[in-house]
């Protein structure tokens, strides 16, 4: 991004700053799975701009990432919930 902020959108998938609980890995299927296999799991904005309770997910940062508040904010920030994302490769030939 070249030091610029990214544009915060609505259904687009954003990374992970922390870590799936074991209850989050169960509920997405991932328990014992390998690290990477965890990075399937995203987290979109739900249209809520609030303080998060403890253990909601949230979104922040200039190069957006979503957070699990470790306690009940006061600030607010943009509530997120987490998705599973399947990435494919399209190849074209064009000539």
């Amino acid at each position: 991004m070249d030091g610029e902020s990214e544009k915060l959108q609505r259904g687009n998938p954003y990374p992970l700053g922390d870590p799936l609980s074991r209850e989050e890995q169960d509920r997405f299927g991932l328990q014992g799975q390998p690290y990477f296999r965890t990075a399937t799991i995203r987290a979109v904005w739900t249209g809520e701009k609030r303080p998060p309770k403890k253990g909601e997910w949230y979104l922040s940062g200039g190069i957006i990432y979503a957070y699990r508040a470790p306690n009940d904010f006061t600030t607010e920030y943009y509530i997120a919930r987490l998705v599973m994302t399947k990435t494919t490769t399209k190849t074209e030939v064009i000539g």
